[in-house]
C-alpha cells in the first residue's frame, strides 16, 4: 500500500506541470480516496467502470476502453483495473463514472447518486468531462475538467486528461 501511496504522489506531482487550465475543479467529500480504491483485504481488485456520454460518436466498446486504459494510465503497476465490463472479480461497493458533456447541473455527486446515467448535454467546442468515484450512491471524491475536440479518441490531449483526471482524484491531500 505504501508504494501505491508513492506512486500516486509522484504521478500527482508529475501531473501538475501539464495540467494547465484542463482541470477546473476536485472535490474530496470523503478523507483518503487512494484507500477506498486499493481495497487492502478484498478479494475482488477491479473497479466497476461506467462511461456516458459519447462525444466522438464512436462504438460504446471503443470508447469504454480508451477511458479505461487513460484512468490504468494513472496507475500502470497497480493490482487493480478499470473494469468496463461485468465480471467475477469487479468490487460491488466502488465504481468510477465518467461523464462526457453531462448537463452543466450534473456534478460528481449526481453522477454517483445517477449510477452515470445522466442525459447528454449541449456539445460545445471543448469537451466538458466530469468524473466521480463512488462508494455505493455517494461521491468520495470528483473533478471536472474540458478538453478540445481534437481528433477524437486517439488524441492525445483526450488520453493524457483522462489520466490526469486519475492521477488528482487520488492524490494525498491534507484534511478539507
Amino acid at each position: 500500500m505504501t508504494r501505491i501511496l508513492a506512486l500516486a504522489a509522484l504521478a500527482g506531482l508529475l501531473a501538475g506541470c501539464a495540467l494547465g487550465a484542463r482541470i477546473q475543479s476536485v472535490q474530496e467529500y470523503r478523507l483518503n480516496a487512494i484507500n477506498h480504491l486499493i481495497a487492502d483485504g478484498s478479494e475482488n481488485r477491479d473497479v466497476a467502470t461506467i462511461v456516458a456520454g459519447n462525444p466522438f460518436g464512436v462504438a460504446p466498446a471503443t470508447l469504454a476502453g480508451v477511458v479505461a486504459a487513460g484512468l490504468q494510465g494513472a496507475f500502470p503497476e497497480a493490482e487493480f483495473r478499470f473494469a468496463t465490463r461485468p465480471g467475477d472479480t469487479v468490487r460491488r461497493d466502488v465504481s468510477m463514472v465518467v461523464a462526457f458533456d453531462p448537463p452543466p447541473w450534473a456534478g460528481p455527486k449526481d453522477l454517483c447518486a445517477a449510477a452515470g446515467r445522466v442525459p447528454a448535454g449541449a456539445a460545445g467546442a471543448d469537451i466538458r468531462v466530469v468524473a466521480a468515484f463512488c462508494h455505493g450512491p455517494g461521491a468520495i471524491v470528483g473533478i471536472e475538467g474540458e478538453v478540445a475536440r481534437g481528433e477524437g479518441v486517439g488524441d492525445p490531449a483526450f488520453a493524457g486528461l483522462i489520466r490526469d483526471m486519475a492521477r488528482r482524484m487520488f492524490e494525498p491531500r491534507g484534511a478539507p
